[in-house]
């Protein structure tokens, strides 16, 4: 090799480098933060099925919801059930469902809003639902969600109107390649419900945008119980009208975009 040639290779060297290192730097900002998609629908579903190990039957907690990012405002609008819990046993079903109308701001990396609704208890009474929202991170990358909800209701004991809290749902989602992320997840409930979940989810076709599908799968815990408030002891057999289930979850989850 001439020594122009060797020059010319020592030349390049810095430049071969600063483009690799600018590589490397995309493609980790496109697995861990890529941007927001705009004016696209998403539409999903977590279901945690499970049966009961302490009785007979089994139960479900499961969340569902329509997302709507408009093209040319940071504002996300949202119709979701979240989350809808489920116990059923040989006496009759139990449910506890939250059903809200809600909006954000959603940029990028930040998204907060808020949304309310009705909350419909098969075995207690109903009330108003209410939740403030939170994501910290990009929706398809790094992110950690917080879900935090109150109930509006009447006591059935002295009739006047009161707010209490009703749950607290957290996630956080960690992207190990651009189509594959981990997370976790878990939520709590003075409804009488919670969940613990584990899971892995997988992008399996799109780029984000329109015609996106996204599959779940995850293992944990779950537990349900449904029944009047004025039920006070620890074992629903010993109250009429009401359901309950514990056990280990396998969840399954889907979404669509458009």
């Amino acid at each position: 090799m001439s020594l122009a040639a060797v020059a010319a290779l020592v030349a390049l060297g810095p430049s071969v480098s600063l483009a690799h290192a600018e590589g490397d730097r995309s493609e980790l900002r496109q697995i861990v933060g890529p941007s927001l998609e705009r004016g696209m629908t998403s539409v999903h579903v977590m279901v945690r099925p499970f049966l009961s190990v302490l009785g007979g039957g089994g139960g479900a907690i499961a969340d569902l919801g329509v997302d709507h990012y408009f093209e040319q405002l940071p504002l996300r609008l949202t119709l979701e059930i979240a989350p809808l819990a489920l116990a059923i046993e040989a006496d009759g079903p139990g449910s506890i469902g939250h059903y809200r109308l809600g909006a954000a701001y959603a940029s990028d990396y930040v998204e907060v809003g808020a949304a309310a609704g009705s909350r419909i208890q098969n075995y207690g009474g109903s009330g108003i639902s209410m939740a403030a929202f939170v994501r910290l991170g990009a929706l398809d990358g790094l992110k950690f969600t917080l879900n935090y909800g109150y109930v509006v209701k009447r006591n059935r004991y002295t009739g006047k109107v009161g707010v209490g809290m009703s749950n607290i749902i957290a996630k956080l989602q960690v992207p190990v390649a651009r189509r594959v992320a981990l997370f976790a997840e878990a939520g709590a409930s003075a409804d009488k419900w919670m969940y613990t979940s584990l899971g892995l989810r997988h992008r399996l076709l799109g780029d984000g945008g329109g015609g996106t599908w996204f599959v779940s799968g995850s293992f944990g815990l779950a537990w349900v119980i449904d029944r009047p408030l004025g039920c006070l002891h620890p074992d629903t057999g010993w109250c009429e009208e009401s359901a309950w289930a514990a056990g280990p979850t396998v969840g399954f989850g889907l979404e669509r975009r458009f």
